[in-house]
């Protein structure tokens, strides 16, 4: 079989035994590649297919069942498979994949349900392979271990590597002062959030700060310690003296047991405590709720323009996914909806940003862009549609770039008001001037000339040239398309080519003046002129009506192009004539003439 299902729950090791699988076929070795479901609806048809290539397609996070048409295209994939020497190996769980009896001989699809490997064998595998705990394997089964029995056989494979981990710091067999990680720093946190000394707050707060700053600056990570404190619902009385009267950084950070970087004057709870700063946000939300509402104004509070984080707020985004992974996605979304109601511009940007890294989420990302989707569509919301297309200009587009496209797309279609565009047309035009990216936006951009029916507005929007507040960000954009190098750059100029033929076929008026603009600014080298009259030739269908096709309004106009678009243009008619006949046709050389008297006018 060319295709393969491995049908597990996540967090059971399919990921790992789809690449063990992929490994054991020689013939495509070196040539392994992980897929994104980077789709609207699942599609068979966005499936590579290179020859003799092994791909894993990972539906991890993924919640509601493929539709039908996802297998029947599926089955046709097997069949062009096989005869190309194609590995597709695909993992799903069971709500994902509901066709687990459907797949047989004929239809070239083996599925195939996997169970969980063994979490304390796991563990043994990882201990092994290293040199210094090569011995220690024995410690999850030895009497008298504080190791025994601590690993249940069904658990994740995750939590056998975190233990594989644990193990290797401890100083005995009966170390069991390294359990507390392994367990989610439990007595820590308890030690640190449990107590009623009246000396701790300022400790929690720096805590807390460094939580969500983790490898901030200690001056920042000490601010927004500090601003915590003056919440009205802490009111922490600030010592008498004030920055005179207290201890130095490393002091507050070392009374607050968070560790201070002596070379780059950095804090963090995570360098010595792996997972610590994931436990406590936990924490902080599951068994602190009242302290909630809280966090969130002071969130929204060292985030403002003249907030201490306010240069942090990629920062505070990583934090916050973190919170999504343990505490729901719900929470995060709840946090992001009180700041897009705000009138600060920090709060929107820092709601922008923490969608685009939920968006990119392997586990959290699925559900974010699904309800993406419903903002980007709502044109009752702007405010929503503004931080959905700033979204998918950051990890969110570079990572699932299809979605973010469609996306885009959406609210450039329906605008909820004047600002939605721009704000859309800028995060479409930074996509594409990223070289990875460019050949899939041009793409997108040229289909949507066809298949949808703003499509050559918004082509015409981004390239056309026309609207004089964006002309020089267009002009370097359409530069750097049509100057693409190597295979990429054909095949990004052959897209340019289709989207200007459909907005032809639509609108030639419309679509000439505006081509007619490329051909003015490559006359007065704003782009480069042989790639600019190599697509406007490109253009001219000469195999019928040469005369009046459309692309003569942009051919004939005075300029310094004129005569070497006039000559190519003539060029390309005679090649079009049959050879055969072309020097026995006594009315060529006449016809040729006329020709060119027509696109002198």
């Amino acid at each position: 079989m060319h295709v393969v299902v491995l049908l597990a729950p996540e967090a059971h090791g399919r990921r790992s035994a789809a690449l063990q699988l992929l490994a054991s076929v020689p013939s495509v070795q070196g040539r392994v590649f992980e897929l994104l479901p980077d789709w609207e609806e699942p599609d068979e048809s966005c499936l590579p297919k290179e020859r003799n290539a092994g791909y894993l397609l990972n539906l991890r996070g993924l919640v509601d069942p493929l539709p039908d048409s996802f297998y029947s295209g599926l089955s046709a994939y097997a069949t062009e498979a096989r005869r190309e020497g194609r590995y597709l190996v695909i993992t799903a769980a069971d709500r994902v994949w509901t066709r687990i009896h459907s797949a047989g001989p004929h239809s070239g699809i083996a599925v195939a349900p996997i169970g969980r490997p063994n979490a304390v064998e796991i563990t043994k595998k990882v201990l092994e392979s290293r040199e210094n705990t090569k011995d220690r394997g024995t410690w999850l089964t030895e009497d008298g271990s504080v190791f025994r029995d601590l690993l249940p056989e069904k658990a994740p494979p995750s939590d056998a590597v975190r233990l594989a981990r644990v193990i290797a710091k401890a100083a005995s067999i009966k170390d069991d002062a390294v359990l507390d990680e392994y367990r989610g720093w439990r007595d820590l946190l308890t030690k640190w959030f449990g107590g009623t000394e009246v000396d701790e707050p300022p400790k929690r707060a720096i805590r807390i700060a460094t939580a969500f700053l983790d490898r901030g600056p200690a001056s920042v990570v000490l601010n927004c310690a500090d601003l915590l404190l003056k919440h009205p619902k802490v009111d922490w009385p600030a010592e008498k003296g004030g920055l005179l009267a207290g201890p130095d950084a490393a002091t507050r950070l070392d009374q607050a047991e968070v560790d201070f970087d002596l070379v780059d004057g950095t804090a963090s709870l995570e360098e010595k405590r792996p997972g610590l700063r994931r436990a406590m946000l936990k924490y902080l939300w599951l068994r602190r709720e009242q302290l909630v509402p809280v966090l969130r104004q002071w969130l929204q509070d060292i985030s403002s323009a003249d907030g201490p984080a306010n240069n942090h707020l990629a920062r505070l985004a990583t934090a916050l996914t973190e919170l999504g992974e343990t505490a729901g996605v719900g929470t995060v979304f709840d946090l992001v909806e009180k700041w897009l109601d705000s009138a600060k511009k920090e709060d929107r940007q820092l709601a922008a940003g923490l969608l685009s890294e939920l968006a990119a989420h392997p586990v959290l990302g699925a559900q974010t862009r699904k309800k993406l989707a419903g903002w980007a569509k709502g044109k009752s919301s702007p405010v929503r549609q503004r931080a959905v297309a700033q979204a998918c200009g950051g990890s969110f587009g570079r990572t699932f770039t299809s979605e973010a496209l469609t996306r885009l797309r959406y609210m450039l279609e329906a605008p909820g008001d004047s600002l939605v565009q721009p704000a859309a047309l800028a995060t479409l035009r930074n996509l594409a001037v990223q070289p990875s990216l460019s050949l899939q936006v041009v793409d997108a951009l040229a289909s949507w000339c066809s298949t949808v029916q703003a499509g050559s507005g918004i082509f015409l929007a981004l390239l056309g040239l026309s609207d004089a507040d964006s002309r020089s960000a267009d002009l370097a954009l359409v530069k750097q398309l049509l100057a693409t190098e190597g295979s990429r750059g054909e095949a990004v100029r052959a897209r340019l080519v289709d989207g200007w033929r459909q907005l032809f076929e639509s609108d030639e008026r419309e679509a000439g003046s505006a081509l007619l603009r490329w051909r003015r600014a490559a006359e007065s080298e704003e782009l480069p002129a042989a790639e600019v009259v190599d697509l406007i030739i490109a253009l001219a269908d000469v195999r019928s009506s040469p005369l009046n096709h459309p692309i003569k309004q942009v051919i004939t106009p005075a300029g310094p192009l004129h005569d070497q678009l006039v000559d190519r243009f003539l060029e390309k008619v005679l090649q079009s004539v049959d050879p055969e006949h072309a020097s026995a046709d006594p009315g060529l050389e006449v016809q040729q003439e006329h020709i060119d008297s027509e696109l002198q006018m």
